[in-house]
């Protein structure tokens, strides 16, 4: 039974497996959305929602779970399930995602780390980490933003200032992320086996550093899970453990991305480039244009945990469904003029960062990161300028694009 469509209406065409549609996603996205707003997709064996209005309101809907990975387990032999338990386990803890009540256990202690006055507390470690990683890449006489600032200087800021674990090698923790990151796209087998040995080597490190943070009373998120532990608020070190893996892994690739693609931007619209180089007060809302325009994820998943109908369409338990954050943000209910990347674009409530309980903590130190890297890169080095004349992107499935590399001229 094909449940996306009514009787008698075609169904739209699903370009989903198209290898090439990351790269131009948008003339389908407006087209489904138009056409087939609650779409079921056979090549992603999902619901895709395309419109501001339902993603908006799905990511705060308590019929839809934030474990939907939770599915590329189940979907294994027992034996492969067996085997990868820690990481199951371990993406089950990440901020109590199990229901809504760990959840809002996490929210409610690790909340006021996040606030807009806590983020700005930071700027100036910020910037000292931004320089530093600016003056080793431009003393070797070439920079890869990607690989040599936007990357390391995300996670930099997570280890160091979040969770305040300087210890740990930033390649270390970059290569380990990655592998981890590869159960939020297909989560193949393989995927996940390499996001296993991740996890227990990453476990193993901060065992480490987590000891040596007790003895010496540092601070930073890690110093709060410990007192949270003590007074039994963490249940046991695993929920430590995997919690502070969730900031490596998540909390510096948003930020990562933003960086690079939003960099891009401004090499791809020079209008838009010259007009914020005469007005930095611009820089707020040119982020929240980088993420609106193309931002850091383009969907997210969720699954049925109650049966609901939606626009005359049944989204049964137990299935899957693809919001669309790329098409929502350039829904034309919304945004005028969409397709324009406009730096001074205001009323901009994109959900780059997500909405409702799943909402991203770490937004407004992602701000500040951005903030501090575009002012430094464009002041610095007014001739910045692209090496390769085109940007090589990389898909992260099913529609995300990703620059994992950029190499610039600053000369």
């Amino acid at each position: 039974m094909n449940s996306s469509v009514t009787p008698g209406a075609a169904a739209p065409r699903d370009d989903f497996n198209d290898p090439n549609l990351f790269l131009e996603p948008h003339p389908f996205l407006h087209k489904l959305r138009a056409e087939a707003p609650v779409h079921f997709s056979q090549a992603l064996d999902a619901w895709v929602l395309t419109r501001y209005q339902d993603v908006d309101q799905a990511l705060n809907d308590p019929r839809l779970s934030g474990l939907e990975e939770t599915k590329r387990f189940d979907a294994l032999p027992p034996a492969q399930r067996e085997m990868l338990l820690p990481l199951r386990r371990c993406f089950e803890r990440w901020a109590g995602r199990s229901s809504i009540a760990d959840h809002d256990r996490f929210r409610h202690l690790l909340g006021r780390r996040f606030t807009p006055s806590a983020a700005r507390s930071l700027g100036p470690r910020i910037q000292a980490i931004l320089d530093d990683l600016m003056n080793a890449a431009v003393s070797q006489g070439s920079v890869d933003v990607a690989r040599d600032l936007a990357r390391p200087m995300a996670m930099r800021v997570v280890a160091e200032l979040i969770l305040d674990i300087p210890g740990v090698p930033v390649d270390m923790l970059l290569q380990r992320g990655s592998d981890i990151a590869g159960m939020l796209e297909k989560g193949e087998e393989a995927q996940l086996l390499r996001g296993q040995e991740a996890v227990l080597a990453l476990i193993e490190r901060l065992r480490v550093e987590i000891h040596a943070h007790r003895r010496e009373g540092r601070g930073g998120i890690v110093g709060v899970l410990l007192t949270a532990l003590d007074e039994g608020i963490v249940r046991d070190e695993d929920e430590l453990f995997a919690n502070c893996i969730m900031f490596l892994v998540v909390g510096y690739h948003t930020t990562a991305n933003l960086l690079v693609s939003g960099l891009q931007l401004l090499f791809d619209h020079p209008a838009e480039r010259a007009r914020l180089l005469q007005d930095f007060n611009l820089l707020p809302t040119a982020i929240d244009e980088m993420m609106r325009f193309h931002g850091s994820v383009a969907s997210v998943r969720r699954m049925v945990v109650d049966s609901f109908t939606l626009r005359g369409r049944r989204l049964l338990e137990g299935q899957t469904v693809t919001l669309v954050l790329a098409a929502a943000n350039r829904d034309p209910a919304v945004y005028p003029d969409p397709d324009r990347f406009d730096i001074g674009r205001r009323d901009n409530r994109h959900l780059g960062f997500t909405v409702g309980p799943y909402a991203c903590m770490g937004k407004h130190v992602a701000n500040l990161e951005a903030q501090a890297f575009f002012r430094t890169m464009l002041t610095r080095f007014p001739r910045l300028r692209p090496r390769d004349p085109r940007p090589r992107w990389t898909r992260f499935w099913p529609l995300g694009c990703e620059l994992r590399t950029l190499p610039v001229l600053f000369d």
